[in-house]
């Protein structure tokens, strides 16, 4: 560390103590994700779908930390908009306001600890280091202050909006709780002998666009506002219903950035209960990757995973980590083999993608084999998988050197 006399010098050691953690970032992201898990346990159970606004708030909030390191105390910026939706979704939830302060200080100990691990690598003094702890509780003083005041402010928004009434309603049917006719005239929807898409959306002005697509898509919709930025809706018709129709819809008009989670189509009560909880699987991933439209039949495998840590590190560790030992760090194999299963595996096709000759997709793919230790022909499915979670970030805080 450098000398830390003076208040440049003060500015500079935030500086540094902020640089050499955010080199950790992915590590202190994961750590602070399974202390609040454990210390205070998701009010949604095993949610895959809130477990990621859980995640993407802690990502946000680790850099809006650490940033607050760098600017020292008297810095007082916007909470990121992750953490208010987040917050949002948490009194959707009925989650209490309790839970997430409480997760808010768990995490923070778990920042304050990798703090004083850098506290103690640098050698730095005492006055320092408490220099450093006040600046981390003026923070944390802001973030609750703002998460509080998200999450009550959503929570009277709830409780004064006629939406609230038909929110509850359907959680009530989601959940296979009674439900009497009178209450289900309120939603002017027919369940029964009918098809129904589940989704759910969110992005700048996504209630138009849903109404928009309700039109082209030639169905009926029923859309309920579901807290934070997320809206759930379904469509139905009195027959069938195809995905493939709704993404040729989205590719000839394109939503200005909206992202949709679907399920795939199911008949009756069931039916809609599934095709929404297909959905809310799918929204774990789009949550990760935005894109236009994640089908949760194009991602099963990746939310299993997603779920099963010890089964993703096992994953990467054999098909991913080993990629690493090729040519700049296995960047352009990453890139091949990735173009060389988007197109099928037809090596003409990967080669003109990649504007490269046929014979530099043929050596990566030699070098892939070799650095796997196994013909591609025996793992397709595995590295394919192995390459998109590790796109979404999964085992990003896990060390690959530890064998």
């Amino acid at each position: 560390m450098k000398g830390h006399g003076d208040a440049t010098s003060l500015d500079e050691v935030r500086a540094e103590v902020a640089d050499r953690l955010k080199l950790r970032y992915p590590e202190i992201v994961d750590a602070i994700q399974a202390r609040i898990e454990e210390a205070v346990p998701n009010p949604r159970g095993g949610d895959p779908a809130y477990k990621e606004g859980v995640r993407a708030a802690v990502t946000a909030v680790v850099g809006y930390m650490l940033e607050g390191i760098r600017q020292g105390p008297e810095w007082n910026d916007r909470l990121p908009a992750a953490a208010v939706a987040q917050a949002r979704r948490a009194a959707w939830a009925e989650a209490g306001v309790g839970v997430v302060l409480r997760r808010c200080l768990s995490g923070n100990a778990v920042l304050e600890d990798f703090i004083a691990e850098e506290v103690e690598r640098g050698r730095l003094p005492s006055a320092i280091a408490d220099h450093l702890r006040r600046t981390q509780a003026t923070l944390l003083d802001h973030l609750t202050a703002s998460m509080e005041r998200a999450y009550v402010m959503e929570e009277e928004r709830l409780a004064s909006s006629p939406e609230q009434r038909r929110l509850q309603l359907l959680k009530r049917l989601l959940a296979a709780e009674p439900v009497d006719q009178e209450e289900m005239g309120e939603l002017d929807y027919e369940l029964d002998n009918r098809w129904h898409l589940g989704a759910i959306a969110s992005g700048p002005n996504v209630e138009r666009f849903l109404r928009r697509l309700e039109a082209d898509f030639g169905a009926k919709l029923l859309l309920v506002s579901a807290g934070g930025c997320d809206w759930w809706a379904w469509f139905s018709r009195p027959r069938g219903l195809r995905v493939s129709v709704l993404e040729r819809n989205l590719a000839t008009k394109p939503p200005n950035g909206v992202c949709m989670a679907v399920g795939e189509p199911g008949t009756g009560l069931v039916g809609w209960r599934r095709t929404h909880e297909e959905a809310r699987l799918a929204s774990a991933v789009a949550m990760r990757k935005p894109q236009r439209l994640t089908r949760c039949a194009d991602v099963l495998l990746d939310v299993a995973f997603m779920e099963h840590q010890r089964l993703t590190e096992f994953l990467l560790r054999t098909y991913s980590w080993p990629l690493a030992s090729l040519h700049k760090h296995g960047a352009p194999a990453r890139a091949t083999l990735r173009a060389y299963f988007d197109h099928g595996r037809n090596i003409s096709c990967t080669a003109s993608t990649l504007k490269v000759s046929r014979k530099t997709v043929e050596d990566r793919l030699k070098a892939v084999e070799k650095a796997l230790d196994r013909s591609l022909n025996t793992c397709v499915a595995e590295l394919d998988l192995a390459l998109r979670l590790e796109a979404l970030g999964c085992g990003a805080g896990l060390d690959s050197q530890d064998e």
